[in-house]
């Protein structure tokens, strides 16, 4: 059976009781736009209307504003898209039916799936017609990989976010930890995080130190020659010893066992 007798018989893979309930579960909270918007786009959606209302949301969260039944349909009437759309009737209706326990992330996640899955029949289209047209074997062969591996690359960058989105989050944790005098998680004890952040620092240096050459005058352990100085403690800087290591211990224990104030 010729694949245009499939289609007419099967129609495009599409589920609109998933498209509703992505669309439903962000009116109901708008929070949930987040969660669909990472993985789809307007185009995703296979019947008209979502693709419509889903733009319209897209608008409302590019400007920070609430996303609801209100303020979707001011949104839609805006655009000259509300009557296209059902009215405001049609919005209502679209939490109508909807699970107690809203999934909204699983129901664009089959949206999406049958979004791919017409992008592949579409791409197999224009490959046949390009093969029944003639065209020479390599370029018929490169285009059809073009087309394939824009849909796959298309599926790769599902839930990845872009450099703008989370830098600031970054710098402001960044700035937040600059100047901190301790690290890491603290215990309550401060002696004992000032020892613990002293061998964290100790360790980091020691790092770098053993990825350097080594420089004149050191032989090949990376100590320098001293003569009857001996190995000072600037010898041991750059490495956390055994001895260290003890002395922490040992400091922590008489740390918890010092009766509290």
């Amino acid at each position: 059976m010729a694949l245009a007798e499939v289609l007419t018989e099967k129609g495009l893979p599409a589920h609109l009781l998933a498209e509703r309930s992505v669309l439903g579960a962000v009116l109901l909270d708008g929070l949930a736009f987040s969660y669909a918007a990472e993985l789809l786009h307007a185009a995703d959606f296979h019947l008209d209307t979502h693709r419509r209302i889903f733009k319209a949301m897209a608008a409302l969260a590019e400007s920070n504003r609430a996303i609801d039944i209100v303020t979707l349909g001011d949104q839609l009437e805006r655009d000259g898209q509300l009557e296209a759309v059902g009215g405001q009737e049609f919005l209502y209706a679209l939490t109508d039916g909807l699970p107690r326990s809203i999934n909204s992330e699983h129901y664009a996640r089959i949206v999406k799936d049958r979004s791919i899955l017409r992008q592949l029949l579409s791409a197999a289209q224009s490959i046949s017609a390009q093969c029944l047209s003639g065209a020479d074997s390599a370029a018929a062969l490169d285009e059809a990989q073009r087309q394939i591996f824009a849909i796959a690359d298309e599926r790769v960058q599902e839930g990845l976010s872009s450099v703008g989105d989370i830098a600031p989050e970054l710098l402001r944790r960044l700035d937040k930890m600059h100047g901190q005098e301790i690290t890491g998680l603290r215990t309550g004890y401060r002696d004992f995080d000032q020892i613990t952040a002293d061998h964290r620092r100790s360790a980091s240096r020691g790092s770098d130190h053993h990825r350097r050459p080594p420089l004149h005058g050191q032989n090949r352990a990376g100590h320098e020659h001293r003569g009857k100085r001996g190995p000072g403690r600037e010898q041991n800087r750059g490495s956390l010893q055994p001895g260290n290591v003890e002395s922490a211990a040992r400091a922590a224990h008489a740390l918890l066992d010092r009766p509290s104030q």
